[in-house]
């Protein structure tokens, strides 16, 4: 999976190995076997004024690279009034002069309004949404696929307010022209507000979910990060299927069909003390930390400007609280080791010495050597056998000086 790549106006798709124990990285081809531009397709409203950030976000498949455009302009009728939507694209790997990348569209809405009950804001304006900002899902076509708008708003303009919600769409398999069977996920339009040393604070509306988002291991569960919940403070969203519900379907001869319904469990950062402007959830991950044969999957997520701006990652489960909201036991907390360095900026689990226990890599792209400013690091942390005993292994850094922001992003 790759994910949260740089701005490109073209996607080169080559192949890169990196090699944790010295740290050097080996480019296997050296020019591009194919590059993916964006289609010159024409739109149906607001013409094109800048980049649409083709390439910002990517998931690279067996026989195709979905491809996020997070400042595209739509080309639905629907969605011509809208500025800069933001876009999907599915791309193959052939080399046809007439290009080959497509739009691979989940929302063919346009913003609307709906009546707000009393405790949900459900309007949608999707002018500036970022839809494709962030994606996640396996490399088979046939797997669970998500993808994220996190700055979709209620435009509650009679208020003077728009209120940053976000939300996320997937689809149980990218094997088509068009995803098939699209679900929204959307939990944050509750309007609840508290006065806290006289600032209002919002807990859901500026949630931004979908600024991150990952698809566990087992492909069961969808992890979202929310940062800004709560004041900033952050939180994630777990997106998963209640347990199964039977239903007798019209004709007794076909026996019984089984309905699946998903549920949102968001944990009250309240509840572990998270402090505010923290962004706990700007990356996510997962992972069965106590190793092969493990069922207990646990989860990851960093807060980058926690602890004095230092940043630190926990790893935890989601659980019940004595009150009705969720909250969460940490297991294990990493933490920054330069102030600014905006540590969690990145995050990926994986087994790098093929131990039987999955590591973790997390990316400080403001990281700064001394004389020189933002070149970025990446640590990586070696699971010594448990999800609470971690060592850090390896400090990755580049030859490069000034804002390199080495280490926004981090794939296997």
């Amino acid at each position: 999976m790759i994910k949260h790549s740089s701005v490109f106006s073209s996607v080169s798709v080559i192949l890169v190995l990196v090699c944790v124990h010295d740290g050097k990285a080996f480019n296997l081809s050296p020019k591009p076997n194919i590059v993916l531009r964006e289609p010159k397709t024409l739109g149906t409203g607001i013409p094109k004024m800048r980049s649409s950030y083709f390439g910002f976000s990517l998931n690279l498949k067996q026989n195709s690279v979905l491809i996020g455009a997070p400042r595209a302009q739509s080309t639905l009728e629907t969605q011509q009034k809208i500025n800069e939507t933001g876009a999907m694209y599915k791309c193959t790997f052939d080399r046809s002069p007439a290009g080959n990348c497509s739009p691979f569209i989940f929302d063919e809405l346009g913003s609307h309004s709906e009546p707000n009950d009393k405790y949900t804001l459900n309007n949608e304006k999707k002018d500036y949404q970022w839809l494709g900002a962030s994606m996640d899902g396996s490399d088979s076509e046939n797997d669970k696929f998500v993808v994220c708008a996190p700055r979709i708003m209620s435009d509650q303009s009679r208020i003077f307010e728009y209120f940053l919600h976000g939300i996320c769409y997937w689809t149980t398999n990218t094997s088509s022209s068009k995803p098939v069977n699209v679900q929204k996920i959307a939990p944050l339009r509750w309007n609840a507000s508290q006065e806290i040393n006289g600032s209002k604070i919002y807990y859901y509306m500026y949630g931004e979910q979908g600024l991150s988002v990952h698809i566990t291991e087992n492909m069961e569960e969808i992890l979202i990060g929310a940062p800004g919940i709560f004041g900033w403070s952050g939180s994630v969203i777990r997106h998963k299927a209640k347990p199964l519900v039977k239903e007798h379907i019209f004709n007794p001869r076909n026996g019984q069909q089984t309905k699946i319904e998903y549920e949102s469990d968001i944990p009250d950062p309240k509840l572990w003390n998270q402090e505010f402007d923290s962004y706990f959830g700007f990356a996510v991950s997962s992972g069965y930390f106590d190793g092969i044969g493990s069922s207990k999957l646990l989860y990851v997520a960093s807060a980058p400007k926690t602890n004095m701006a230092y940043g630190a990652v926990y790893i935890f489960d989601i659980v019940d609280s004595p009150s009705t909201n969720k909250t969460i036991k940490i297991y294990h907390i990493f933490a920054g080791q330069q102030m600014g360095e905006f540590f969690g900026y990145s995050l990926l689990t994986e087994d790098f010495n093929n131990d039987g226990f999955p590591d973790i890599a997390i990316g400080a792209p403001y990281n700064s050597k001394a004389g020189t400013h933002e070149n970025g690091a990446v640590y990586i942390y070696k699971n010594e056998g448990s999800s609470s005993n971690f060592a850090l292994h390896a400090v990755l850094r580049t030859d490069f000086e000034f804002d390199g922001h080495f280490g926004t992003t981090i794939s296997k």
